[in-house]
Protein backbone atom coordinates (compact mmCIF):
# COMPACT_ATOMS: atom_id res chain seq x y z
CA UNK A 1 0.00 0.00 0.00
CA UNK A 2 2.76 2.02 -0.37
CA UNK A 3 1.95 3.68 -3.80
CA UNK A 4 -1.45 4.32 -2.35
CA UNK A 5 -1.15 7.92 -0.76
CA UNK A 6 -1.33 11.37 -2.39
CA UNK A 7 1.20 14.00 -2.40
CA UNK A 8 1.07 16.50 0.55
CA UNK A 9 1.26 20.05 0.12
CA UNK A 10 4.67 20.67 1.63
CA UNK A 11 6.07 17.15 0.51
CA UNK A 12 8.22 17.97 -2.41
CA UNK A 13 9.93 21.41 -1.08
CA UNK A 14 10.86 18.84 1.97
CA UNK A 15 11.91 16.20 0.09
CA UNK A 16 14.37 19.16 -2.31
CA UNK A 17 15.50 20.19 1.46
CA UNK A 18 16.95 16.76 1.52
CA UNK A 19 19.23 16.60 -1.35
CA UNK A 20 20.28 20.06 -0.81
CA UNK A 21 21.02 19.16 3.00
CA UNK A 22 23.10 16.05 1.85
CA UNK A 23 25.18 18.02 -0.81
CA UNK A 24 25.52 20.68 1.87
CA UNK A 25 27.15 17.01 3.92
CA UNK A 26 29.03 16.30 1.41
CA UNK A 27 30.61 19.54 0.74
CA UNK A 28 31.43 19.82 4.63
CA UNK A 29 33.02 16.91 4.12
CA UNK A 30 35.27 17.85 1.77
CA UNK A 31 36.28 21.52 3.28
CA UNK A 32 33.94 23.10 0.66
CA UNK A 33 32.07 26.18 1.67
CA UNK A 34 28.05 26.12 1.05
CA UNK A 35 26.30 28.19 -0.71
CA UNK A 36 24.10 29.85 1.48
CA UNK A 37 20.83 30.23 -1.26
CA UNK A 38 21.07 26.53 -1.85
CA UNK A 39 22.01 25.01 1.58
CA UNK A 40 20.62 27.60 3.93
CA UNK A 41 18.40 29.84 3.33
CA UNK A 42 15.83 27.93 1.59
CA UNK A 43 12.23 28.72 2.68
CA UNK A 44 11.86 28.24 6.14
CA UNK A 45 13.13 24.86 6.20
CA UNK A 46 16.42 26.18 7.87
CA UNK A 47 14.64 26.43 10.56
CA UNK A 48 13.91 22.10 10.78
CA UNK A 49 17.26 20.19 11.37
CA UNK A 50 18.26 18.80 8.17
CA UNK A 51 19.07 14.77 9.75
CA UNK A 52 16.18 12.59 8.49
CA UNK A 53 15.53 14.53 5.47
CA UNK A 54 19.17 13.89 4.23
CA UNK A 55 19.77 10.50 4.98
CA UNK A 56 16.18 9.66 3.67
CA UNK A 57 16.69 11.31 0.09
CA UNK A 58 19.69 8.84 0.37
CA UNK A 59 17.98 5.60 0.80
CA UNK A 60 14.81 6.92 -1.06
CA UNK A 61 17.96 7.50 -4.83
CA UNK A 62 19.19 3.82 -3.64
CA UNK A 63 15.55 1.82 -3.43
CA UNK A 64 14.07 3.81 -6.73
CA UNK A 65 15.50 1.19 -9.25
CA UNK A 66 14.22 -1.63 -7.46
CA UNK A 67 10.46 0.22 -7.10
CA UNK A 68 10.53 1.55 -10.60
CA UNK A 69 6.83 0.88 -10.84
CA UNK A 70 6.43 3.99 -8.29
CA UNK A 71 6.78 7.41 -7.89
CA UNK A 72 9.31 9.22 -6.85
CA UNK A 73 7.02 10.35 -4.05
CA UNK A 74 5.61 6.73 -3.51
CA UNK A 75 8.88 5.27 -2.91
CA UNK A 76 9.50 8.36 0.01
CA UNK A 77 5.99 7.01 1.38
CA UNK A 78 7.45 3.90 1.55
CA UNK A 79 10.89 4.97 3.49
CA UNK A 80 8.57 6.67 5.95
CA UNK A 81 6.95 4.04 6.90
CA UNK A 82 10.32 1.70 7.36
CA UNK A 83 11.43 4.28 9.50
CA UNK A 84 7.91 4.42 11.81
CA UNK A 85 9.01 0.83 12.70
CA UNK A 86 11.14 1.82 14.23
CA UNK A 87 9.14 3.68 16.98
CA UNK A 88 7.41 -0.09 17.53
CA UNK A 89 10.76 -1.84 19.06
CA UNK A 90 10.91 1.44 21.45
CA UNK A 91 7.51 1.47 22.56
CA UNK A 92 7.41 -1.92 23.14
CA UNK A 93 11.15 -1.87 25.47
CA UNK A 94 9.70 1.02 26.71
CA UNK A 95 6.28 0.11 27.72
CA UNK A 96 7.69 -2.96 29.65
CA UNK A 97 8.98 -0.68 32.19
CA UNK A 98 5.50 -0.35 33.50
CA UNK A 99 3.60 -3.53 32.27
CA UNK A 100 4.22 -6.93 31.98
CA UNK A 101 5.47 -8.58 28.28
CA UNK A 102 2.00 -9.25 26.53
CA UNK A 103 0.24 -6.50 28.08
CA UNK A 104 3.75 -4.32 26.42
CA UNK A 105 2.78 -6.25 22.93
CA UNK A 106 -1.11 -5.09 23.52
CA UNK A 107 -0.06 -1.37 24.18
CA UNK A 108 2.42 -1.72 20.74
CA UNK A 109 -0.30 -3.01 18.89
CA UNK A 110 -3.17 -0.67 19.55
CA UNK A 111 -0.50 2.20 18.84
CA UNK A 112 0.34 0.57 15.52
CA UNK A 113 -3.51 0.32 14.56
CA UNK A 114 -4.58 3.72 15.31
CA UNK A 115 -6.09 5.08 11.61
CA UNK A 116 -4.37 8.43 12.62
CA UNK A 117 -0.98 6.94 12.98
CA UNK A 118 -0.86 4.40 10.31
CA UNK A 119 -1.76 7.33 8.30
CA UNK A 120 1.16 9.83 9.09
CA UNK A 121 3.19 6.96 8.95
CA UNK A 122 3.58 7.45 5.39
CA UNK A 123 2.98 10.70 4.37
CA UNK A 124 4.32 12.81 7.56
CA UNK A 125 8.30 13.13 6.80
CA UNK A 126 8.51 15.75 9.50
CA UNK A 127 6.67 15.11 12.66
CA UNK A 128 6.21 10.80 12.50
CA UNK A 129 10.65 10.40 12.39
CA UNK A 130 10.57 12.69 15.10
CA UNK A 131 8.19 11.03 17.17
CA UNK A 132 10.28 7.79 16.12
CA UNK A 133 13.26 9.23 17.48
CA UNK A 134 12.22 10.94 20.24
CA UNK A 135 10.48 7.51 21.07
CA UNK A 136 14.35 5.55 20.97
CA UNK A 137 16.00 8.44 22.49
CA UNK A 138 14.00 8.18 25.85
CA UNK A 139 14.24 4.53 25.70
CA UNK A 140 17.86 4.37 25.03
CA UNK A 141 18.72 7.36 27.34
CA UNK A 142 16.91 5.11 30.37
CA UNK A 143 18.96 1.90 29.61
CA UNK A 144 21.43 4.68 29.97
CA UNK A 145 20.47 5.39 33.54
CA UNK A 146 19.81 1.89 34.42
CA UNK A 147 23.34 1.29 33.60
CA UNK A 148 24.86 3.89 35.90
CA UNK A 149 26.23 2.03 39.32
CA UNK A 150 26.61 3.65 42.57
CA UNK A 151 30.32 3.96 43.32
CA UNK A 152 31.48 1.00 44.55
CA UNK A 153 33.85 2.45 47.69
CA UNK A 154 37.05 0.93 48.21
CA UNK A 155 38.70 -0.12 51.53
CA UNK A 156 39.50 3.44 51.16
CA UNK A 157 36.73 5.75 51.47
CA UNK A 158 38.35 9.12 51.00
CA UNK A 159 40.35 7.31 47.73
CA UNK A 160 36.44 6.51 46.57
CA UNK A 161 35.39 10.00 47.16
CA UNK A 162 38.19 11.23 45.25
CA UNK A 163 37.83 9.07 42.39
CA UNK A 164 33.72 10.34 42.07
CA UNK A 165 35.47 14.09 41.95
CA UNK A 166 37.92 13.23 39.29
CA UNK A 167 35.22 11.88 37.18
CA UNK A 168 32.86 14.71 37.77
CA UNK A 169 35.60 17.04 37.16
CA UNK A 170 36.54 15.67 34.30
CA UNK A 171 33.50 15.35 32.60
CA UNK A 172 33.01 19.07 33.28
CA UNK A 173 36.12 19.95 31.52
CA UNK A 174 35.34 17.67 28.56
CA UNK A 175 31.99 19.74 28.55
CA UNK A 176 33.85 23.10 28.67
CA UNK A 177 35.49 21.51 25.96
CA UNK A 178 32.57 20.69 23.69
CA UNK A 179 30.89 24.55 24.48
CA UNK A 180 34.51 26.08 22.94
CA UNK A 181 33.00 24.34 19.64
CA UNK A 182 29.14 24.38 19.58
CA UNK A 183 29.66 28.19 21.66
CA UNK A 184 32.07 29.61 19.26
CA UNK A 185 29.88 32.64 18.45
CA UNK A 186 28.77 33.56 22.15
CA UNK A 187 32.57 33.32 23.30
CA UNK A 188 33.67 35.50 20.01
CA UNK A 189 30.64 37.74 20.99
CA UNK A 190 32.22 38.21 24.51
CA UNK A 191 35.89 38.39 23.43
CA UNK A 192 35.11 41.00 21.13
CA UNK A 193 32.79 42.76 23.75
CA UNK A 194 36.14 42.81 26.36
CA UNK A 195 38.72 43.73 24.23
CA UNK A 196 36.70 46.65 22.72
CA UNK A 197 36.51 47.55 26.06
CA UNK A 198 39.94 47.51 26.79
CA UNK A 199 41.29 49.37 23.66
CA UNK A 200 38.51 52.33 24.15
CA UNK A 201 40.01 52.24 27.98
CA UNK A 202 41.46 55.82 29.03
CA UNK A 203 45.22 55.13 28.46
CA UNK A 204 46.01 56.39 32.24
CA UNK A 205 43.54 53.61 33.35
CA UNK A 206 44.63 49.95 34.95
CA UNK A 207 43.06 48.52 31.39
CA UNK A 208 44.68 51.21 29.41
CA UNK A 209 47.95 50.64 30.49
CA UNK A 210 47.72 47.29 30.29
CA UNK A 211 46.46 47.12 26.54
CA UNK A 212 49.48 49.96 25.83
CA UNK A 213 52.16 46.72 27.62
CA UNK A 214 50.35 44.24 25.30
CA UNK A 215 49.56 45.87 22.03
CA UNK A 216 51.98 49.22 22.31
CA UNK A 217 50.34 52.01 20.38
CA UNK A 218 46.57 51.14 20.04
CA UNK A 219 46.21 53.72 16.98
CA UNK A 220 48.04 51.26 14.66
CA UNK A 221 45.30 48.76 14.16
CA UNK A 222 42.18 49.11 14.21
CA UNK A 223 40.30 47.24 16.95
CA UNK A 224 38.84 44.87 14.53
CA UNK A 225 42.14 43.24 14.16
CA UNK A 226 42.81 43.11 17.82
CA UNK A 227 39.77 41.48 18.28
CA UNK A 228 40.46 38.90 15.23
CA UNK A 229 43.76 37.60 17.28
CA UNK A 230 41.85 37.14 20.68
CA UNK A 231 39.47 34.91 18.77
CA UNK A 232 41.95 33.37 16.91
CA UNK A 233 44.09 32.35 19.85
CA UNK A 234 41.63 30.09 21.54
CA UNK A 235 42.64 31.29 25.04
CA UNK A 236 39.47 29.54 25.89
CA UNK A 237 40.76 25.89 24.76
CA UNK A 238 44.43 26.38 26.15
CA UNK A 239 42.91 27.15 29.56
CA UNK A 240 41.00 24.13 29.60
CA UNK A 241 44.27 21.91 28.24
CA UNK A 242 46.06 23.37 31.41
CA UNK A 243 43.71 22.12 33.74
CA UNK A 244 42.89 18.92 32.20
CA UNK A 245 47.19 18.63 32.94
CA UNK A 246 46.72 19.73 36.62
CA UNK A 247 43.57 17.56 36.70
CA UNK A 248 45.61 14.40 35.41
CA UNK A 249 49.01 15.27 37.55
CA UNK A 250 46.91 15.70 40.83
CA UNK A 251 45.03 12.38 40.41
CA UNK A 252 48.87 10.57 39.75
CA UNK A 253 50.39 11.95 42.52
CA UNK A 254 47.39 11.45 44.46
CA UNK A 255 48.08 7.19 43.18
CA UNK A 256 51.37 7.32 43.88
CA UNK A 257 50.95 8.51 47.63
CA UNK A 258 48.54 5.79 48.36
CA UNK A 259 49.85 3.09 45.87
CA UNK A 260 53.32 3.79 45.84
CA UNK A 261 53.04 2.86 42.40
CA UNK A 262 53.38 4.69 38.91
CA UNK A 263 49.79 4.39 37.80
CA UNK A 264 46.78 6.30 37.49
CA UNK A 265 43.71 4.17 38.05
CA UNK A 266 40.99 4.26 36.13
CA UNK A 267 37.54 2.12 35.98
CA UNK A 268 36.27 1.41 33.06
CA UNK A 269 32.51 0.17 32.40
CA UNK A 270 32.27 -0.43 28.77
CA UNK A 271 28.48 -0.80 28.93
CA UNK A 272 27.48 2.13 30.68
CA UNK A 273 29.27 4.24 28.08
CA UNK A 274 28.72 1.83 25.06
CA UNK A 275 25.35 3.63 26.39
CA UNK A 276 26.25 7.04 26.67
CA UNK A 277 26.97 7.26 23.65
CA UNK A 278 24.40 5.34 21.65
CA UNK A 279 22.23 7.74 23.53
CA UNK A 280 23.92 11.00 23.25
CA UNK A 281 24.17 10.34 19.52
CA UNK A 282 20.61 9.25 19.77
CA UNK A 283 19.46 13.23 21.31
CA UNK A 284 21.50 14.39 19.02
CA UNK A 285 19.92 13.21 15.93
CA UNK A 286 16.76 13.75 17.25
CA UNK A 287 17.63 17.06 17.61
CA UNK A 288 18.53 17.76 14.08
CA UNK A 289 15.18 16.89 13.26
CA UNK A 290 13.02 18.83 15.93
CA UNK A 291 13.84 21.35 17.91
CA UNK A 292 11.68 20.08 20.82
CA UNK A 293 14.37 16.95 21.27
CA UNK A 294 16.08 17.99 24.37
CA UNK A 295 13.29 17.01 26.40
CA UNK A 296 13.60 13.32 26.06
CA UNK A 297 17.29 14.28 27.28
CA UNK A 298 15.36 16.40 30.22
CA UNK A 299 12.87 13.12 31.07
CA UNK A 300 16.31 11.39 31.34
CA UNK A 301 18.58 13.42 33.47
CA UNK A 302 15.50 13.53 35.86
CA UNK A 303 15.05 9.99 36.04
CA UNK A 304 19.19 9.53 36.58
CA UNK A 305 19.36 11.64 39.10
CA UNK A 306 16.37 10.37 40.99
CA UNK A 307 17.60 7.04 40.47
CA UNK A 308 21.63 7.31 41.00
CA UNK A 309 21.73 10.95 42.41
CA UNK A 310 25.00 12.89 42.07
CA UNK A 311 26.88 9.35 40.73
CA UNK A 312 25.30 10.24 37.64
CA UNK A 313 26.33 13.48 36.53
CA UNK A 314 29.63 12.87 35.03
CA UNK A 315 27.40 10.49 32.99
CA UNK A 316 24.71 13.21 32.35
CA UNK A 317 27.44 15.74 31.35
CA UNK A 318 29.21 13.19 28.51
CA UNK A 319 25.48 12.58 27.18
CA UNK A 320 24.34 16.47 26.46
CA UNK A 321 27.94 17.13 25.14
CA UNK A 322 27.81 14.63 22.47
CA UNK A 323 24.60 15.15 22.07
CA UNK A 324 25.58 18.60 21.38
CA UNK A 325 28.83 17.58 18.97
CA UNK A 326 25.89 15.41 16.81
CA UNK A 327 23.49 17.83 16.65
CA UNK A 328 25.85 20.64 15.61
CA UNK A 329 27.61 18.23 13.21
CA UNK A 330 23.97 17.17 11.18
CA UNK A 331 22.75 20.63 11.16
CA UNK A 332 24.53 23.01 8.30
CA UNK A 333 22.48 25.98 9.75
CA UNK A 334 24.60 25.74 12.83
CA UNK A 335 28.04 25.26 11.53
CA UNK A 336 28.59 28.98 11.03
CA UNK A 337 27.01 30.41 14.51
CA UNK A 338 25.41 27.16 16.39
CA UNK A 339 24.27 29.10 19.46
CA UNK A 340 22.71 32.00 17.84
CA UNK A 341 21.52 30.09 15.07
CA UNK A 342 19.80 27.36 17.81
CA UNK A 343 18.44 30.56 19.44
CA UNK A 344 16.41 31.86 16.45
CA UNK A 345 15.63 28.44 15.22
CA UNK A 346 14.02 28.40 18.99
CA UNK A 347 12.25 30.90 18.78
CA UNK A 348 10.75 30.84 15.39
CA UNK A 349 9.80 27.61 15.73
CA UNK A 350 7.84 28.37 19.53
CA UNK A 351 5.41 30.80 17.63
CA UNK A 352 5.95 29.29 14.22
CA UNK A 353 4.76 31.95 11.56
CA UNK A 354 1.32 30.58 9.78
CA UNK A 355 -0.88 33.13 8.17
CA UNK A 356 -3.83 30.95 7.36
CA UNK A 357 -6.70 30.05 9.31
CA UNK A 358 -7.81 26.66 10.87
CA UNK A 359 -11.43 24.94 10.47
CA UNK A 360 -12.15 24.39 14.31
CA UNK A 361 -15.96 23.72 15.55
CA UNK A 362 -17.73 25.19 12.21
CA UNK A 363 -15.32 28.46 12.65
CA UNK A 364 -12.25 29.75 10.22
CA UNK A 365 -9.74 31.07 13.36
CA UNK A 366 -6.64 32.23 13.13
CA UNK A 367 -4.00 29.57 14.97
CA UNK A 368 -2.99 32.52 17.58
CA UNK A 369 -6.75 32.87 18.98
CA UNK A 370 -7.36 29.02 18.53
CA UNK A 371 -8.86 28.03 22.42
CA UNK A 372 -6.69 26.69 24.86
CA UNK A 373 -8.13 23.13 24.25
CA UNK A 374 -7.77 22.83 20.14
CA UNK A 375 -5.05 20.42 20.98
CA UNK A 376 -6.34 17.90 24.07
CA UNK A 377 -9.94 17.89 22.29
CA UNK A 378 -8.46 16.98 18.57
CA UNK A 379 -6.39 13.98 20.90
CA UNK A 380 -9.41 12.43 22.69
CA UNK A 381 -11.63 12.38 19.48
CA UNK A 382 -9.25 11.47 16.85
CA UNK A 383 -8.02 8.40 19.13
CA UNK A 384 -9.94 5.50 19.04
CA UNK A 385 -11.86 5.78 22.39
CA UNK A 386 -11.30 2.56 24.43
CA UNK A 387 -7.79 4.08 24.44
CA UNK A 388 -8.45 7.14 25.29
CA UNK A 389 -10.75 5.96 28.85
CA UNK A 390 -8.02 3.24 29.19
CA UNK A 391 -5.21 6.26 28.94
CA UNK A 392 -7.34 8.22 31.85
CA UNK A 393 -7.54 5.57 34.06
CA UNK A 394 -3.75 4.48 33.71
CA UNK A 395 -3.06 8.81 34.38
CA UNK A 396 -4.55 8.28 37.68
CA UNK A 397 -3.02 5.22 38.46
CA UNK A 398 0.67 6.24 37.89
CA UNK A 399 -0.69 9.96 39.44
CA UNK A 400 -0.87 8.21 43.00
CA UNK A 401 2.71 7.01 42.26
CA UNK A 402 3.97 10.30 41.35
CA UNK A 403 6.66 9.75 43.96
CA UNK A 404 8.06 6.80 42.05
CA UNK A 405 11.04 7.50 39.92
CA UNK A 406 9.33 5.40 36.73
CA UNK A 407 5.97 7.04 37.06
CA UNK A 408 6.95 10.91 36.49
CA UNK A 409 8.36 10.10 32.88
CA UNK A 410 4.78 9.44 30.72
CA UNK A 411 3.39 11.99 32.78
CA UNK A 412 5.60 14.75 32.09
CA UNK A 413 6.17 13.56 28.71
CA UNK A 414 2.48 13.87 27.65
CA UNK A 415 1.81 16.76 30.18
CA UNK A 416 4.70 19.68 29.81
CA UNK A 417 4.96 19.39 25.89
CA UNK A 418 0.49 20.55 25.45
CA UNK A 419 0.95 22.33 28.60
CA UNK A 420 3.19 24.54 27.39
CA UNK A 421 1.44 25.08 24.33
CA UNK A 422 -1.56 25.95 26.36
CA UNK A 423 0.62 28.50 28.14
CA UNK A 424 2.84 30.40 25.34
CA UNK A 425 -0.22 30.35 22.98
CA UNK A 426 2.27 28.94 20.32
CA UNK A 427 0.49 28.80 16.78
CA UNK A 428 -1.00 25.16 15.69
CA UNK A 429 -2.16 23.91 12.48
CA UNK A 430 -2.87 21.05 10.07
CA UNK A 431 -4.21 19.01 12.79
CA UNK A 432 -2.72 18.30 16.17
CA UNK A 433 0.56 16.70 14.29
CA UNK A 434 3.48 18.95 15.83
CA UNK A 435 2.02 17.04 18.80
CA UNK A 436 1.99 13.33 17.94
CA UNK A 437 5.36 12.55 19.92
CA UNK A 438 3.57 13.00 22.68
CA UNK A 439 1.11 9.73 21.91
CA UNK A 440 3.73 6.73 23.22
CA UNK A 441 3.35 7.61 26.78
CA UNK A 442 -0.81 7.82 26.53
CA UNK A 443 -0.46 4.22 25.22
CA UNK A 444 2.05 3.38 28.06
CA UNK A 445 -1.08 4.84 30.17
CA UNK A 446 -3.66 2.65 28.35
CA UNK A 447 -1.09 -0.35 29.32
CA UNK A 448 -1.14 0.84 33.14
CA UNK A 449 -5.40 1.46 32.46
CA UNK A 450 -5.90 -2.20 30.77
CA UNK A 451 -3.69 -4.06 33.42
CA UNK A 452 -5.45 -2.42 36.42
CA UNK A 453 -8.62 -3.80 34.87
CA UNK A 454 -7.85 -7.19 34.75
CA UNK A 455 -6.58 -7.65 37.96
CA UNK A 456 -9.50 -6.76 39.44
Amino acid sequence: IGDGYGQAWDEPSFYLFGERSLDAYLRGLAGLPLIPEKHIFFLDLRYYGAFYTAIGWKIVDALQPFLSSWGYIDVWHFVNFIFFQTALISLYVLAKRYVNPWTAVLVVFLFYTQPLLFGHAFINPKDVPFLSFFLASVTVGLLMADAIKKNEVDNNELAGKSFSTFNLLLAALFGLFVFTFIGKDLISSAIGWAVSAIYNSPSDSLFGQIFSMLAGNSNRLPVESYIHKAVAAHLERKIIYLLFFILIGRKFLADFSRNKKMTIRFRADFRLWGLVLGAGILLGLTTSIRLLAPLAGFLVAGYALCAKKSNSLPAIIYYFSIAAVVSYLTWPFLWNSPSYNFLEALQVMRDFPYNAEVRFMGDNIQPSNLPWYFVPFLISVQITEPMVILAWIGFFILLRKIGDRNSFIPLVWLILPVGLQILLKSNVYDNFRQFLFVLPPMFILAGVGFESLIKR
